[in-house]
């Protein structure tokens, strides 16, 4: 607690010459001088003492016989001494505390967690829609009602809770778990194919496959019957559920430039800040006198005396000019270029049996065209529903009678 008031009451620095000051201590002791500090040696040493202590700790050195002088001054009468002469600045550091001490009854801070799904400035953003933002009046702020409000909103999260912590406000949220859809089995459906493909394998958990590994197949096509063949030899209709494997084929072609539009930065940059107390906006510069520019976004919160935290944050926007350049590009480049456009592309297929790819330079067009293909084996299964009076296929039909 004294460490806190030292700053505001103000304390000296003390430098005593003498061999041991040990009983120059005691004789503080006994008349009750405060002192606190001690550091020093080889025949100097310093302590504090505060500022009410300071005479009467120099007035009992001289009557020792110890050399004594004051070599440093903390705190804020010294402070207030040193800019008595200029009451504007000392006004203008009373005013600022107390618009310090004021805006912490509006909102600094807005933070949301547990979330994984929904964004952050979505919840933010209805967050401010229901009057919670940097800048609203804590006071003022109807947390259940907020919550509620909020809830009805969101139907993704099962919770929500706003928890206001001096000027800082945390969303602690929860999302909600959502069961896997349900697979439809109501009504008769086959399953027949969503594109051309060659069968690798078919499996059914209801109706009959009537496809064979090896077989070429057409979009549309069925590949599990809706009908079956039950007990008696009698036909049984179903909502067919299965799984087919099929090798099917994906082309892909990219056109590589061998001149290309580069930046070329030119060195020229133009600041623009903006201040931002309480989430109000206020621009201190113009914008970018540029034509072609880049732009680079530094946010820094205002920290009084280095660790005090304030409402106020300075977001630094530099500008940065640049001229397009045509630059020619060699093969190598190109070529690095397009495996890294293959590599992408063969990862968004899935699962590839093979691939293959040229690279060719075309004249007319003055740049390197990069055609691949790829084998891929896919789920080409999908519901088609039976159509009235549809009869069962060839292949699912009751054994001959045994004669």
């Amino acid at each position: 607690m004294y460490k806190l008031l030292r700053p505001i009451t103000g304390e000296y620095t003390v430098k005593l010459s003498c061999v041991d000051p040990l009983p120059f201590l005691r004789r503080l002791t006994a008349h009750r001088v405060l002192f606190w500090s001690l550091c020093g040696g080889d025949g100097v040493w310093y302590l504090k003492t505060t500022l009410s202590c300071g005479e009467l700790l120099l007035n009992n050195a001289r009557e020792a016989g110890i050399p004594g002088e004051i070599v440093k001054t903390r705190g804020l009468p010294f402070f207030a001494a040193k800019y008595k002469k200029r009451p504007g600045l000392l006004l203008g550091l009373f005013l600022g505390l107390a618009l310090l001490f004021y805006s912490e009854l509006f909102v600094w801070k807005v933070t949301v967690n547990g979330n994984t799904t929904v964004p952050d400035g979505v919840i933010l953003d209805a967050l401010e829609a229901q009057g919670v933002a940097v800048g609203s009046y804590i006071p003022a702020i109807p947390v259940l009602e907020v919550q509620n409000r909020f809830l009805l909103q969101f139907h993704d999260l099962s919770s929500v809770a706003i928890n206001v912590k001096g000027t800082h406000i945390q969303v602690e949220v929860l999302e909600r778990v959502h069961e896997p859809p349900r697979q439809d089995t109501s009504g008769y459906c086959n399953v027949a194919a969503t594109r051309d493909g060659i069968i690798v394998s078919a499996k059914s958990a209801a109706g009959t496959v009537i496809v064979s590994p090896g077989e070429v197949v057409e979009a549309g096509q069925i590949l599990i019957s809706a009908f079956s063949v039950g007990k008696r030899n009698v036909y049984r209709v179903h909502h067919a559920r299965g799984e087919v494997l099929a090798r099917v084929y994906e082309t892909h072609s990219a056109v590589f430039p061998v001149e290309r539009e580069v930046k070329h930065y030119t060195g020229r940059e133009k600041v623009r800040r903006v201040v931002s107390v309480l989430g109000k906006e206020f621009a201190v510069s113009s914008e970018s006198p540029y034509l072609r520019f880049d732009t680079v976004v530094e946010e820094t919160p205002v920290m009084l005396l280095g660790f005090i935290e304030t409402p106020v944050t300075v977001t630094k926007v530099t500008y940065r000019e640049y001229k397009k350049e045509t630059v020619p590009f060699t093969e190598a480049m190109l070529k690095a270029d397009a495996r890294l456009e293959r590599e992408q592309w063969l990862a968004s297929l899935g699962e590839v049996l093979a691939w293959e790819e040229t690279f060719l330079f075309d004249k007319i067009q003055n740049a390197y065209v990069l055609n691949v293909s790829a084998t891929v084996l896919e789920n080409i299964g999908m519901d088609l529903p039976l159509e009235v009076g549809e009869q069962p296929p060839p292949q699912v039909k009751p054994p001959d009678p045994i004669l």
